[in-house]
């Protein structure tokens, strides 16, 4: 490297930023930040003089860089506050079981690859009265599970990408039978529990979009609004 006196030099340090060996020695929200060593370097000669110098010199000091914050992406699924809870006659074709807002951070992309619907009944309402199950999410949707005989997740495999700082609504839709209530007087209800997994595009760390803050462990879904059959 040949500095010009009147045309200062840019110095860059860079490196791969891993947990090789899975230690999670550098986790997210960690600090990095490299600087050049001081002291009795002879490290550099001047061209005309032939002197030998130390760049940076004991007086000087060391030169720190700027901090480097450790960082990965997250993904978070919330109720859609615009869609409340509903009361419903039933039969209904193609209705709106829950309605979600699926949200990324500023760190990464996410690829989108498995949407998981838990689906919490009460009373009369089975889930034999459910049928044509799908989710919308963005502009695409999900294949069609056409009956529901247990009281199993039900998940959807997918694929699509969540750009970094970016949002999607994220729909439940299901066909209600008739016998999706009893008129009993107690209540005939469904929920939804929405959990959505992807996958950092930088970092290929999973994460989980769920009622957990903690986007690298499954938990239980996010609740949905409650569909009263009447």
């Amino acid at each position: 490297l040949v500095v010009v006196p009147g045309t200062p030099a840019v110095v860059e340090i860079k490196s791969d930023v891993t947990d090789g060996d899975g230690t999670d020695d550098l986790i997210s929200t960690d600090k990095v930040q490299v600087f050049l060593d001081s002291g009795d370097l002879n490290n550099a000669q001047a061209l005309t003089s032939g002197t030998v110098i130390d760049i940076p010199s004991a007086a000087d000091g060391d030169k720190t860089a700027n901090n480097l914050i450790v960082a990965t992406g997250s993904l978070t699924v919330s109720k859609q506050g615009s869609y409340g809870n509903q009361t419903i006659v039933v039969p209904q074709s193609n209705y709106k079981l829950g309605s979600f807002i699926l949200s990324s951070g500023s760190s990464e992309a996410i690829d989108l690859s498995e949407i998981e619907v838990d689906l919490t009944l009460a009373d009369a309402l089975a889930y034999t009265d459910l049928s044509n199950l799908k989710v919308v999410y963005g502009s695409n949707t999900t294949s069609v599970k056409s009956s529901l005989s247990s009281a199993s997740d039900q998940t959807f495999s997918i694929g699509a990408r969540l750009e970094k700082s970016s949002s999607m609504t994220v729909e439940v839709f299901s066909d209600l039978d008739s016998t999706a209530t009893n008129g009993d007087g107690t209540a005939d209800t469904s929920v939804v529990g929405l959990t959505i997994t992807g996958t950092g595009t930088v970092t290929s760390t999973t994460l989980y979009a769920d009622s957990d803050t903690a986007d690298t462990a499954k938990n239980s879904g996010v609740s949905g609004q409650t569909i009263t059959a009447s």
